[in-house]
């Protein structure tokens, strides 16, 4: 027998998908009894049951994660719905390749701030949960107090220890910063709401440390909230004086900033330049094409399963949290 069986290579030989094996060989609905059976006897045969499908039935795993993403980023047209969509495919195939299903559970507002643990978790659909972009503290906090294998993808805490996969946002400020300054322009404007979320935050103070380590100055008042501490957009108020560069703190706000400046008869970059982070959909649905940070989707996914796969495996697992490198995409949007 082979005890490296998955269920992708149970589903290849029936020519099913994944998700089909999970459910079956979890007796969860959506397969008829028919080939339940078919999926279980083949599973024997090829050995499965003597490693995960056999442990999961004895120990109540279901081999499916869920993957939260609060409803604000998707009902607000968010800034990241797009990116976070992408990444919520990506992990999906992840999964799928280690014999784990992914479910999309939409966290409400009001389950947020009541603390309501996900509904998909409560009811034993799900051995573990991969958060999808900024969540509560006080929310995160009481999934930990019960114990509950989880991951942060794309955000963190400092109030306490939490398992997590960033993208070093920092580090990407630091390189974007220094980029600027190398094309001699040091009058910038950064758009975005430093309390909304870490990310923007350290995004911004990358981008002052390459300031700093250049001898150069950056006002720190020069920023142009993009949206509620809630991440909902509000308008962005351009100033009289033009910077020689904005600094956006994603593409989306990029692209609707350089919607703005055209309807003011702004030209981009003669006028002035236009730099983002995320190099999403939005950096080349716009002309100029954005100047932007590449975040490695791909790379933050991989390491976000094999963790939280660990988690659910490993008791005794200690936190960890990875930082994933970017890197800077030079367009024409600055010159």
């Amino acid at each position: 027998m082979d005890n490296n069986v998955k269920m992708k290579d149970i589903a290849e030989s029936l020519g099913i998908s994944v998700v089909t094996v999970s459910k079956a060989l979890n007796d969860k609905d959506g397969v008829g009894d028919e080939l339940r059976q078919k999926i279980k006897d083949l599973a024997m045969k090829m050995g499965y049951n003597v490693n995960r499908f056999a442990k999961s039935m004895k120990e109540g795993f279901s081999n499916s994660i869920g993957i939260i993403i609060c409803d604000r980023f998707l009902i607000n047209n968010d800034s990241k719905s797009s990116i976070y969509l992408e990444c919520y495919q990506m992990l999906s195939t992840e999964l799928e390749k280690k014999g784990y299903t992914g479910i999309l559970y939409t966290l409400s507002e009001n389950d947020e701030f009541d603390l309501v643990t996900p509904r998909i978790y409560r009811e034993k659909v799900v051995d573990g949960l991969i958060f999808l972009g900024q969540t509560s503290n006080d929310y995160i906090k009481n999934i930990k107090e019960k114990d509950i294998p989880y991951v942060l993808f794309d955000f963190y805490t400092t109030d306490f220890e939490s398992d997590c996969i960033v993208n070093d946002n920092y580090l990407s400020g630091f390189q974007l910063g220094e980029f600027i300054l190398s094309k001699g322009l040091e009058d910038i404007i950064f758009i975005g709401n430093l309390r909304a979320t870490l990310s923007i935050q350290d995004r911004f103070l990358g981008i002052l440390k390459a300031f700093i380590n250049k001898n150069k100055y950056l006002d720190v008042n020069n920023v142009i909230n993009d949206r509620d501490e809630k991440g909902k957009f509000i308008s962005i108020d351009i100033p009289k004086k033009l910077p020689q560069v904005f600094v956006c703190n994603c593409d989306q706000v990029a692209f609707r900033l350089i919607q703005e400046l055209k309807n003011k008869g702004i030209d981009v970059p003669k006028d002035c330049g236009v730099v983002s982070f995320d190099n999403d959909i939005y950096a080349t649905l716009i002309e100029p094409y954005l100047t932007t940070i590449d975040i490695n989707v791909t790379d933050m996914s991989i390491e976000t399963v094999k963790l939280i796969i660990k988690k659910i495996n490993d008791t005794n697992h200690r936190t960890s949290k990875i930082l994933i490198k970017s890197k800077l995409i030079i367009r024409e949007s600055v010159l």
